[in-house]
């Protein structure tokens, strides 16, 4: 017989991303944002161990003028759809969520969110834009869901918006 917490379905982190970016307004610059998907897999609730797993975020830049530049931004993270920063929580078919966050470090100890409720915000730097106009940098973080939480089985989803400030 195949344990309850062997039963779980899919769980995905579906993160819909919306994005709040304003360019400095002395450069002329373009930037296009590419984001892969958070998710976690199967959720063993049994197990004392934590699901983790990984994302990325690549922000790609084009200046208007062929001369090097650079860019500066801050990216941050709101709260979950349950209105909690630390912990989010993904909703599925259980009352209660399953609590898990995003973390910007790979210790999982850095909450990546916007300042608040013990988070912080991202930030990049990319330099030089080179010659051809164009630079990229990317940025990993880090998921994990919490051990030990009594879920019903199902698929667990949250969607959070990412502010990106030039």
């Amino acid at each position: 017989m195949i344990p309850h917490s062997a039963r779980l379905c899919l769980l995905a982190l579906a993160a819909f991303f919306g994005f709040s970016a304003t360019p400095w307004p002395a450069l002329a610059i373009s930037c296009d944002f590419t984001l892969t998907d958070l998710e976690f897999g199967v959720y063993d609730q049994v197990s004392g161990a934590p699901t983790d797993s990984t994302a990325s975020l690549t922000v790609t830049c084009l200046r208007a003028k062929k001369e090097p530049a650079q860019v500066r931004y801050n990216l941050s993270l709101g709260p979950s759809g349950t209105g909690s920063m630390n912990p989010r929580g993904m909703l599925g078919p259980n009352p209660t969520p399953l609590f898990y966050n995003i973390f910007s470090d790979t210790t999982r100890t850095q909450i990546w969110g916007n300042g608040s409720a013990g988070s912080s915000v991202m930030t990049g730097h990319i330099r030089p834009i080179r010659k051809d106009g164009t630079g990229s940098l990317t940025h990993i973080f880090y998921g994990r869901i919490f051990p030990l939480q009594p879920v019903l089985p199902g698929s667990y989803a949250d969607s959070i918006t990412l502010t990106i400030e030039f």
